[in-house]
């Protein structure tokens, strides 16, 4: 994909990916932080600085609603995505 994207400028296309709280260390123990280490890790593999969408996949998190909106707002913020949407909430 990293290779297919290169050859367009990012205006010409969006990009979303999206964030299943699977209990893993990260998502356990850094539960309002999660979203964006994995955000980061997602946007390492793409080759890209931001997505266009980033979505919460699943409706069962070990966190609430509130710590997690808490993480995707630290994304906008900090110019990872440009807009975050729930799946299935």
């Amino acid at each position: 994909m990293r290779k297919a994207l290169s050859r367009l400028t990012k205006e010409e296309f969006v990009v979303q990916t999206k964030w299943f709280s699977i209990p893993d260390g990260v998502n356990l123990l850094a539960q309002s932080h999660a979203p964006k280490r994995k955000l980061r890790q997602s946007l390492q593999r793409l080759g890209l600085k931001y997505v266009d969408i980033y979505l919460v996949h699943g409706h069962i998190h070990p966190s609430t609603i509130a710590t997690v909106a808490k993480g995707l707002a630290e994304c906008v913020r900090d110019g990872l995505t440009r807009l975050c949407r729930c799946r299935e909430l």
